[in-house]
């Protein structure tokens, strides 16, 4: 995987920029952690999220959002992408890059958006 920085919560949220919801994983954000070395927050101001996580890596302009939350089933992470232009985000190249560089094995992949 190549190189990424994370990004915290509130600063992502301010961004403003389009967000798509792509997969849900049957991973916790502890073996997320282990796994990718993402170091996971807790949220205590944001109803629906309970531990959260985001990426950018190195020359792209997505960012890739790694959640937990009521809406979430146990044992499971949300990805979602937040980036592209004011108007839109592709919805499928997100996709592929995420599945590029972190390549979760296909029984860990418990959803995948119909935007795909």
């Amino acid at each position: 995987m190549r190189a990424f920085s994370q990004v915290d919560f509130a600063e992502l949220k301010a961004r403003g920029l389009p967000r798509e919801y792509l997969l849900t994983l049957a991973l916790t954000p502890e073996q997320i952690s282990q796994r990718y070395n993402i170091s996971f927050a807790e949220i205590a101001d944001e109803p629906l999220v309970d531990c959260f996580a985001a990426v950018c890596f190195a020359g792209t302009d997505l960012y890739f959002e790694l959640y937990t939350g009521c809406s979430v089933g146990k044992g499971t992470t949300c990805v979602c992408a937040v980036g592209g232009t004011a108007e839109s985000l592709d919805a499928r190249s997100a996709y592929q890059l995420f599945m590029s560089e972190f390549k979760p094995l296909a029984k860990e992949v418990v959803w995948i958006s119909d935007e795909i």
